[in-house]
Formats: structure tokens, sequence, C-alpha cells
């Protein structure tokens, strides 16, 4: 259950309304109201792992709706899954997919040096990022942050 203030900004119709216009929106409509309220806590605690100073509330809502749209797209959860673990590419046959360092790797850049699957998320909270050092872990067995 979505709870204002506790493990949300927005509630599931603010994000519909938010993301109506959005490439995909089918893929988020088609979830039930559970996966989307999955999707909108777990882009909440990763969220809360920021170290943020005076963000609007409707910026703070925007970043949990596209990080929440982000994390809906298989696809990009598990890369950032895969990168997490160290795994920079995979291969099957003749099919694979890279996640190293090199330069026009956005997905690894994007996961290693921000958190967020969401680029535009990210872009939203850079300038209220405080500049200190902080290497950010989820404890995902107390659903908080290690920092």
């Amino acid at each position: 259950m979505l709870i204002i203030g506790e493990n949300s900004y927005v509630t599931i119709e603010e994000a519909n309304e938010y993301l109506q216009y959005e490439i995909g929106f089918e893929r988020w409509t088609s979830l039930t109201d559970k996966e989307k309220e999955a999707y909108l806590v777990t882009a909440y605690r990763e969220i809360q792992c920021f170290r943020l100073t005076n963000v609007p509330e409707d910026t703070l809502k925007e970043v949990q709706i596209l990080e929440a749209f982000g994390l809906s797209d298989s696809s990009a959860y598990s890369a950032k899954a895969y990168f997490s673990k160290g795994i920079t590419r995979i291969q099957v046959g003749n099919a694979s997919e890279s996640y190293g360092d090199g330069a026009g790797a956005s997905v690894s850049a994007n996961i290693r040096n921000r958190g967020l699957i969401s680029d535009r998320a990210y872009c939203l909270l850079n300038k209220y990022l405080t500049k200190s050092a902080c290497i950010v872990g989820i404890n995902r067995f107390k659903g908080g942050c290690i920092c």
C-alpha cells in the first residue's frame, strides 16, 4: 500500500496521469496496480539513497514517477542487475549485450555513477545533490540505504 511521505511521494493516479503521453505508456498501463505500487515504492527507496537538499515536492514526484517507469522496463532493470554484479557482457550464440565502461555505455555509466535507471530522473535530481562522497548501497533486508 502506498503511503505518501512514508514509501511514496505520489499516488498511482498521479503516475498514470503524468505518464499518459510517454513513449511506452502501454507498458505501464498493462501493469496491475500492485505492480505499479511495487515500482513506485522501489523508486522511492532509490531516491532515499541520495543526499539531497531543498528538492521541491513536484520534482521529487516527477523523479519517482520517471524512475518507476524506467524500472518497469525489464531490459533496463536487467542491465542494472547484471552490472551491479560485475557482469559487463552477455553472449548467447551470435547475440550479445554489453554493459562495459567504454564510451557510449550509457546504461553502465548511469548505474555506476548515479544509481537510477532513468537518465531524466537523474537530470532532475542532479542540481539538488550534495557534493559529499558516499558509496551508496541498498540494504534490501532493512529497506534502507547504506552510506
